[in-house]
């Protein structure tokens, strides 16, 4: 299959998961990555959800010991901002980004790890984003870590990957979590 194939095939497991056994697996997914990430610490990019995204909100505000940078695109970039006590506005594709009056801005070399959403992911680390090239044009390069987040239902063996994508360290799911390197 193509990318375009694929994402269609992903839009439609998300849309057909059971409203309960989504919260189910969202609760468990947050608790798995919860317990993770206990042993980090410094500044971490995360993302807010979009609609068929795990909503993650219990992680960055259960873990002290990490400061959380959220996305703002800015032309044809993602540039990450710590939000300030405005908080969040909706943004670009009517995702949530920090208002960035009184918000601080982070070079993503700072960042020590990115969550990082997707339509689906592979055993290898292969992302298949929703096809603007965003986070792949963002994390092209940096030193942090990169882990990739979503439901079981959107994991498979294998992804057609190209030249430009951006790999993940690691993928983690409800069910497990998948150390691609």
């Amino acid at each position: 299959m193509q990318k375009k194939e694929w994402r269609e095939q992903f839009r439609q497991r998300l849309l057909d998961l059971d409203p309960q056994a989504r919260r189910t697996a969202e609760k468990r997914l947050v608790a798995r990555l919860s317990q993770i990430l206990k042993a980090e610490s410094g500044i971490w990019g995360g993302f807010q959800a979009h609609t068929t995204e795990p909503n993650l909100g219990e992680v960055f505000s259960a873990l002290d010991s990490i400061r959380w940078a959220f996305p703002v695109v800015q032309g044809q970039e993602l540039h990450w901002w710590i939000p300030g006590q405005k908080g969040f506005h909706r943004g670009a594709f009517a995702v949530s980004e920090p208002v960035l009056e009184g918000a601080t801005v982070v070079d993503k070399e700072d960042l020590q790890g990115f969550l990082v959403p997707g339509l689906g992911f592979d055993h290898a680390g292969v992302r298949l984003g929703r096809g603007a090239g965003y986070f792949d044009r963002n994390l092209a390069g940096v030193k942090g870590k990169k882990i990739g987040i979503c439901f079981a239902c959107q994991m498979v063996k294998e992804l057609p990957g190209e030249e430009h994508d951006v790999r993940m360290d690691f993928v983690i799911t409800e069910n497990e979590l998948v150390r691609t390197g």
